[in-house]
């Protein structure tokens, strides 16, 4: 929901300057007993695959 919220705000501004990119990691395996870890474990990945990405790319 928030993603999309991001993506129509910049929609919105139609201005051809701003290109929103959105990364997420997916904590929802099959598990019903998810922790706080693994949000931890999951925000880290998307903080590490957006470091590389800018790193390599921008």
């Amino acid at each position: 929901m928030e993603s999309y919220g991001v993506v129509k705000s910049v929609e919105l501004l139609d201005n051809k300057i701003v290109t929103p990119i959105i990364i997420k990691s997916v904590m929802d395996y099959t598990e019903k007993d998810k922790t706080d870890s693994d949000k931890s474990n999951a925000a880290y990945i998307s903080a590490c695959f957006t470091y590389f990405l800018v790193k390599d790319y921008l």
